[in-house]
């Protein structure tokens, strides 16, 4: 298994260009620019189809946790760390790949993403012989919200049932 920095940071081309970003310990929240293309009025997951170059000829994709709601939204983090949940539809019902930790900040039980505001992470491409469909659930205010479904390919050997590493909170729920 391969593991990589989940987190996107400011570059200092951005802060001399004056871009209004929510600065972090770890992860950097940035302003929603184009409130036309993002959810209304919902605080929202996003999996984005296009495919990154991640470290040493590893695929991956962006996924945004975007706050388009009027207020603040709390994220109950484990010592800063997010846990998103990779599902995979397979079988006729949804089944976890893996929990991947999403890195915001260092040892704080909560995160806040403010309103108007989103924060970016990259996650791995599955590589695999069976044609799915995969989506992320991420744990905020008390529910879980799901980001899109999009089309991907695993193995059987990646599902997962582990759940002994993640706070009570976060552990994963019955799929429906």
């Amino acid at each position: 298994m391969v593991y990589t920095p989940w987190c996107v940071a400011a570059s200092i081309e951005d802060s001399i260009k004056g871009i209004d970003y929510s600065m972090g310990l770890g992860v950097v929240a940035k302003k929603i620019k184009d409130r036309k293309r993002s959810p209304k009025r919902s605080v929202s997951v996003f999996l984005d189809e296009q495919v990154i170059s991640l470290y040493h000829n590893y695929n991956g994709y962006r996924l945004y946790i975007i706050n388009a709601t009027d207020k603040d939204e709390r994220f109950d983090t484990d010592c800063g760390v997010l846990f998103a949940g990779t599902k995979a539809y397979i079988d006729d019902k949804w089944q976890s790949i893996e929990e991947k930790p999403l890195i915001i900040s260092c040892s704080f039980t909560y995160e806040i993403l403010k309103t108007g505001y989103y924060w970016e992470f990259h996650v791995p491409k599955f590589t695999g012989e069976i044609p799915v469909k995969i989506r992320y659930k991420v744990y905020a205010g008390g529910t879980y919200i799901y980001s899109n479904e999009i089309d991907a390919k695993i193995n059987r050997g990646q599902l997962t049932n582990k759940t002994s590493d993640y706070p009570e909170w976060e552990k994963p729920l019955e799929e429906h």
